[in-house]
């Protein structure tokens, strides 16, 4: 069960935070991290902050972009301090946690240590997480964030351990969902739906709409066929 978690680190500027994340997914049993464009890995200082648990800065994956780093993640869910204006639930960690009993793999996305996620990044997920602090100064160490989510995922470790696996719903992963994506953009060029030298509005708003609905390979699969049936009807004409 600790395997459906993915920790993914998005261009991370100091090597130690990656170490010091690492320590904190082995202090709760989680192993899978993911590093897109980092700036410095592997570098000695991560090495050192990791303390015990260089194997996982081992076993990690570099990527350069984020959709390589979702790939075969069914729930996706990215961590911000900032106020979301894409439409998308936000949850409190634990809330977030208990949702990854029902997917075969989930991704929590930590952004930059200055910036954040991107709004491109967080158009990926599925839904917000927003770690609760006291107002004042709401900006966490990345290890720090890192630590509240392994901590909130080993907790009701127990009892997704127990849920049955029929429970297990075959939402479409990311990768899936990003060549759907790209399928959609050029159909609604072609009928004129979508500007092509502006298409970031609505597309923006089609990404939030099917992250939302969670949609299963199944209904992804009837969407596709949808997709090709139009695209077919078009070349005919």
């Amino acid at each position: 069960m600790l395997e459906r978690v993915r920790i993914i680190l998005s261009h991370t500027s100091h090597p130690g935070n990656i170490g010091a994340s690492a320590r904190a997914m082995q202090n709760m049993g989680l192993n899978e991290l993911y590093l897109v464009a980092p700036k410095l890995f592997p570098d000695p200082e991560a090495t050192t902050r990791a303390k015990h648990a260089t194997a996982i800065l081992e076993q990690a994956v570099v990527t350069e972009d984020i959709d390589a780093a979702l790939e075969q993640c069914t729930l996706v869910f990215g961590t911000t301090a900032r106020d979301s204006s894409l439409g998308m639930p936000v949850l409190t960690p634990e809330a977030a946690m208990h949702l990854v009993a029902k997917t075969k793999k989930a991704a929590v996305l930590f952004g930059a240590e200055r910036t954040g996620l991107t709004k491109m990044e967080l158009q990926r997920c599925n839904y917000i997480i927003s770690i609760p602090t006291s107002g004042a100064y709401i900006s966490l160490n990345l290890a720090q964030a890192v630590q509240i989510i392994c901590y909130e995922y080993c907790k009701n470790y127990q009892e997704l351990s127990l849920s049955n696996e029929k429970c297990v719903v075959d939402i479409a992963t990311a990768d899936q969902l990003a060549d759907f994506y790209s399928s959609l953009e050029q159909i609604l060029i072609a009928i004129d739906m979508l500007n092509p030298s502006v298409p970031k509005t609505l597309m923006q708003r089609m990404r939030e709409l099917f992250n939302r609905a969670n949609i299963t390979g199944v209904e992804l699969s009837m969407l596709r066929g949808m997709l090709t049936a139009i695209n077919r009807k078009l070349e005919d004409d």
